[in-house]
């Protein structure tokens, strides 16, 4: 006889937020600094590329998308590889300073550290595989500063949050026998 035990805990409902996803309170930059200040030509953002039996390949990131994958008429890079799927990821930059690497929707994914990843921003010397293809992110990073002000530093998402302790009248406890 195997005994399953189930705990149920019951809790009210957080409030619904006013409106959007929960976000710092940073000051916008002014529109020329957005647009001076991170350019992508600025960034000189590279990936080293080594392949297995072939030579080190260095490639300059001179556009805002750069796709990886097996089909030659849909990425910018291809790669002769069983386990990289035709579409298998894109590296974006944006008006922020930030390079994200996006899986999109590979069966083998991006391996990053050990791990596999789904979406990844990019530091200036990460490594990261897909397939047996190795790449090496290299770039002059520059990013919008988060807030120094207490005030706005209080307002962050970054902020502690307390969470109320679960009352035991709101706890119920069963159990079921199964034969």
């Amino acid at each position: 006889m195997h005994a399953v035990a189930y705990c149920v805990i019951a809790r009210q409902p957080a409030p619904m937020a006013r409106a959007g996803a929960p976000t710092g309170k940073w000051k916008a930059p002014e529109a020329s600094t957005t647009k001076s200040a991170f350019e992508l030509e600025e960034a000189e953002a590279r990936l080293f590329v080594e392949r297995p039996n072939m030579p080190a390949v260095e490639i300059e990131l001179t556009r805002p998308e750069f796709r990886i994958g097996r089909h030659a008429d849909a990425v910018d890079l291809v790669l002769d590889d069983g386990l990289v799927s035709k579409e298998h990821a894109k590296l974006t930059f944006d008006g922020r300073g930030y390079f994200t690497l996006e899986d999109l929707g590979s069966r083998n994914g991006i391996e990053f550290q050990g791990r596999i990843v789904r979406r990844l921003n990019l530091l200036d010397g990460d490594v990261f595989r897909i397939g047996g293809t190795t790449f090496r992110f290299e770039a002059k990073l520059q990013r919008l500063e988060p807030p120094q002000d207490a005030e706005m530093a209080e307002a962050s998402i970054m902020a502690d949050v307390e969470i109320p302790p679960v009352d035991a009248d709101d706890v119920s406890v069963s159990s079921e026998s199964e034969s």
